[in-house]
């Protein structure tokens, strides 16, 4: 008796949510058809799960229902870019936080970028970086050492801002 009821009441949602479609609908069906299609509104997760909120099964529960679409992309394909995700270290490791294998376990995978500057170019950069105070000094907050520590670095010209890629500071004497 409890199934019944629960059974018309999701028939009477269902036919509640596709109103407009069963009112067209001049021609009259038979039990089995109405059946037919509860259990395949049933199976594709269209019932209301939810009246308050038409929240549908399929919208609650996505990974208990297959895909709306279908693919065309082959079962051996498939496996294909799961090896390959897994040999690069694209394979999703923590759901929560969509972290990868690679950003997990950088060590185990090879870098993919090849540098086109060298060694002393880079000891370069650092140098210079160090003496202007465009260092980062703060990780978290992308802090320089000249936001920091203003009065270490003398203040610089427009040229000078701008060679480094940095605009005037405000409200300093300028250097000229």
């Amino acid at each position: 008796m409890k199934n019944a009821r629960i059974a018309m009441l999701a028939l009477s949602m269902t036919a509640a949510a596709t109103g407009s479609a069963l009112a067209s609908d001049t021609t009259a069906k038979t039990r089995e058809q109405v059946r037919a299609e509860f259990f395949e509104a049933q199976q594709e997760g269209t019932l209301i799960a939810n009246s308050e909120t038409g929240t549908t099964f399929r919208q609650m529960y996505p990974g208990r229902y297959p895909a709306a679409t279908a693919s065309n992309t082959t079962r051996a394909q498939v496996r294909a870019e799961l090896v390959e995700a897994h040999q690069q270290g694209t394979q999703i490791a923590n759901a929560r936080s969509g972290a990868t294998y690679r950003d997990l376990y950088p060590n185990q995978y090879p870098t993919d970028m090849a540098s086109t500057v060298t060694r002393e170019q880079v000891r370069a950069e650092l140098i210079q970086a160090q003496r202007n105070g465009t260092l980062i000094a703060n990780g978290q907050s992308g802090a320089t050492y000249r936001d920091l520590f203003p009065s270490r670095y003398p203040t610089m010209n427009d040229a000078g801002a701008a060679m480094l890629g940095l605009a005037p500071l405000p409200n300093a004497t300028r250097m000229n």
